[in-house]
């Protein structure tokens, strides 16, 4: 890729029982986030950096949004810091108030997380398109109009499941996330079971 300028390659393992397609781009993507002191060969070529991971580029992910508008209101930034929250503005991606009236809000790299980790399935689960601007969207949309349909809390002290029942193309399916007691979203993921 790097040598012929080559976009969109698309990788294959396969054996006698099946075969894994997946994005080169993505998985070494993936694996600077994860290792971020590993010694792998490619972090000398820039353009497999996370911020340079996007649609007409290298990858099939739009360029992550710096905000999602529809769910970033400034009033909850300055209701947070009234409470004593120190949400880091620079990097918050989106902040709504769910139906039970918590501020819930992410942040930039947890959000590439998200996106990185996660977009392939909330296609597979969801059916929606696999782009950052959409993954962020419907996750927000789901904080702000869904009721919790369970809290799991075996996590740890600081941190719980917040789960959310959601019916499509007449299929439920459940929408996991990953919140701190704060109202910080670390990650969230599609399943088939609520548990």
């Amino acid at each position: 890729m790097h040598q012929l300028g080559l976009t969109g390659v698309t990788c294959g393992i396969f054996n006698h029982e099946g075969t894994w397609e997946f994005d080169p781009v993505k998985v070494m993507a993936t694996l600077n986030s994860d290792f971020p002191n590993a010694p792998f060969p490619w972090r000398k070529f820039s353009f497999l950096n996370l911020r340079d991971y996007r649609a007409g580029g290298l990858g099939k992910f739009d360029a992550l949004p710096n905000r999602l508008n529809d769910y970033y209101d400034t009033n909850l930034i300055q209701e947070l810091k009234d409470n004593g929250i120190e949400a880091n503005e620079e990097d918050l991606t989106a902040l709504t108030r769910n139906r039970e009236g918590r501020i819930i809000w992410i942040e930039e790299d947890r959000f590439k997380h998200i996106v990185d980790r996660h977009a392939g399935e909330f296609k597979y689960t969801f059916g929606i398109e696999d782009n950052a601007m959409t993954i962020g969207n419907f996750i927000f949309y789901a904080i702000k109009n869904y009721p919790i349909h369970k809290i799991l809390t075996e996590v740890s002290q600081e941190k719980k499941i917040y789960v959310y029942r959601i019916l499509r193309q007449g299929q439920t399916n459940y929408l996991h996330i990953i919140i701190l007691d704060i109202g910080w979203i670390v990650t969230a993921y599609p399943s088939w079971r609520d548990t």
